[in-house]
């Protein structure tokens, strides 16, 4: 019998490896795993930075790139007039935060608005997911369907992420597996049917589930989530320090094992390395970010796990158990090499880029709105497709199985 299990594993995988289109499809993305970040499944690269810093054009502008999605914040429940404002308790900062009003968004272009919603609010009547009745996500639903009618943007949503930590109000320690999977599992029905193309985000900690607070029991269900993610930081806790080897492969196993059982699309939803100030260094702030992008902007790392189709970089400065700047974009050296590895990375396997939106008046004065593709920058288009379901990809699956069959025959 054990003769005949090892012999199985042989054959699988020489026969997965013989010439990829078994495991593999389009830009090297899983069999099987649908395109949700672009429609072509290439890789998706957005940006997440402070309100008031910049706008998604200024963005752009600064990066020398038409940027695919934009990530933004909001902390529920909210109504219409609160939703700019609502914030937790601890951050009672008056001004309004501008980038969540996705209808503002002046890159001109069709990138898709990734959104993370924060379960962070306390009145009279409970705190964070107590608060989440099917009322208000059946308003919430129809707000965010309201954002793609009236931008055009498609709308992803990251609900309630890194649900095993502390610092998360609606984290474990107020909140167990089964309350949390629980408001998740109404969420997602309601919202479902109140914007039926809504891509939906599941995304614990880096680290999960073996890390402090986590647990298998918080995955609400391969029929309840389109994506899953997980959020990839280095910090060096008081030190800057070289990336550790093999720490970006290893981080994200517990989620990605997931991902790979169910045929889910992994994106890294916020990410970047941490240059900590007033700490002892053994490296220099440029080479740190090198090391931590130059990873994950690689063919090796992206053929390494063909899920992921998306990652978002974490483009803040601020306090954390120290203050940490995380940004490639605001030093101009760092910013320099980053795109560099942008640059690699799409001349060698393509990336998604947003396409413009123009608009133009006919003779008989209608006006339409198009997409362009701008300044010839590659780009993507907006949908959802499957990738992996030609007929030779099913004929290599078929002839897969009956090999397979065919050994366990002979051996058993």
């Amino acid at each position: 019998m054990r003769s005949a299990l090892v012999v199985l594993a042989i054959v699988v995988s020489v026969l997965a490896q013989s010439n990829g289109t078994s495991f593999k499809g389009a830009n090297n993305t899983a069999i099987g795993v649908p395109c949700v970040f672009s429609s072509d499944c290439k890789f998706v690269l957005g940006s997440w930075f402070w309100t008031g810093e910049m706008t998604p054009a200024e963005w752009n502008d600064k990066m020398a790139r038409k940027y695919p999605s934009f990530q933004t914040d909001f902390s529920v429940p909210f109504n219409d007039s609160t939703f700019l404002y609502a914030r937790p308790p601890a951050d009672q900062d008056p001004h309004p935060i501008t980038l969540r009003d996705i209808k503002t968004w002046n890159d001109g272009t069709d990138a898709t608005a990734f959104i993370t919603a924060y379960a962070d609010q306390v009145t009279r009547d409970g705190s964070a997911l107590d608060l989440i009745t099917d009322d208000w996500l059946r308003y919430f639903g129809k707000f965010l369907k309201k954002i793609n009618t009236e931008t055009g943007r498609r709308v992803i949503l990251r609900w309630c992420p890194e649900m095993e930590g502390d610092w998360m109000m609606y984290g474990y320690f107020n909140f167990p597996p089964n309350i949390y999977t629980s408001v998740w599992k109404r969420m997602y029905t309601i919202l479902k049917q109140e914007y039926p193309d809504i891509v939906i985000v599941w995304a614990p900690n880096y680290g999960w589930p073996t890390d402090k607070g986590g647990s298998v029991d918080q995955f609400p269900g391969p029929e309840y989530v389109d994506a899953i993610g997980s959020s990839l930081y280095w910090k060096g806790f008081g030190t800057n320090t070289r990336v550790e080897p093999n720490f970006i492969r290893t981080v994200m196993n517990g989620q990605y094992a997931v991902a790979t059982q169910y045929k889910k699309p992994f994106v890294i939803t916020e990410a970047s390395g941490a240059w900590e100030r007033d700490v002892p260094s053994s490296i220099d702030q440029v080479t740190l970010q090198k090391q931590f992008w130059g990873e994950v902007l690689s063919t090796d790392f992206l053929d390494a796990y063909p899920n992921i189709q998306a990652a978002y970089i974490f483009d803040f400065a601020k306090r954390e158990e120290y203050f940490r700047d995380f940004k490639v974009s605001n030093d101009s050296v760092i910013r320099t090499m980053f795109q560099g590895l942008v640059n690699e990375l799409d001349t060698k396997r393509g990336m998604a880029w947003a396409k413009d939106f123009t608009t133009t008046t006919t003779t008989t004065t209608t006006t339409t709105t198009t997409i362009s593709s701008g300044t010839g920058v590659p780009s993507a288009a907006t949908g959802v497709a499957e990738v992996g379901t030609t007929k030779k990809s099913d004929a290599a699956t078929a002839s897969l199985f009956h090999v397979v069959v065919a050994v366990v025959a002979l051996l058993l």
